[in-house]
């Protein structure tokens, strides 16, 4: 059986691979998981390695729409994130959730942007007196 390994330290170990291109460190980690019967810690993982990569000027972030993202909307994002946090580099991963009336959600392993039209019509309802 496999050795425990800190999830902490398991994580920034694959951040730093992952940083210096090397995408097999999933692999490894899928198989470590699995040896080990920790597969039902795997978006603990997930959550660990993006904070690792966040603190090491890699910000990753879902981002979910209404519809496709024009190219314009990405850049417009990537530039919010990188101000925001500072960040060498943002990688997006878009999806569309025909849930949403409108705007975008915007998650990052440390915060959560909702600029979605129900949360401001939901903040437009709760104003009223």
């Amino acid at each position: 059986m496999a050795q425990r390994i800190s999830r902490r330290l398991m994580a920034e170990y694959v951040a730093g691979r992952l940083l210096d291109g090397d995408s097999n460190v999933i692999t490894q980690l899928a198989a470590y998981l699995v040896e080990s019967r920790r597969t039902k810690e795997l978006d603990t993982y997930v959550y660990d390695v993006e904070t690792a990569l966040l603190a090491k000027g890699l910000v990753v972030a879902d981002v979910v729409s209404a519809r496709d993202l024009t190219k314009a909307t990405q850049d417009a994002i990537t530039v919010f994130l990188q101000d925001s946090y500072k960040a060498d580099r943002v990688e997006l991963r878009p999806s569309v959730d025909s849930e949403l009336i409108g705007g975008v959600r915007v998650r990052t392993a440390d915060a959560e942007y909702d600029a979605s039209l129900r949360r401001q019509l939901n903040k437009l309802q709760k104003m009223k007196v």
